[in-house]
């Protein structure tokens, strides 16, 4: 299983992206993506929901 995480910084808030994914010998088993939005002042952080 690898996990990846990207963040990328803004002025009032950074979003950061968790990327997880499992393979084996025939391909891909799963991938899940996480998006988590941080505000920068107060550290809280929310996960966005699909639309």
């Amino acid at each position: 299983m690898e996990t990846k995480t990207t963040t990328i910084r803004g002025l009032a808030f950074d979003v950061v992206v968790i990327e997880t994914s499992h393979q084996d010998e025939r391909g891909v088993l799963f991938y899940l993506a996480v998006v988590v939005i941080r505000e920068r002042k107060t550290g809280i952080e929310r996960v966005t929901a699909p639309t």
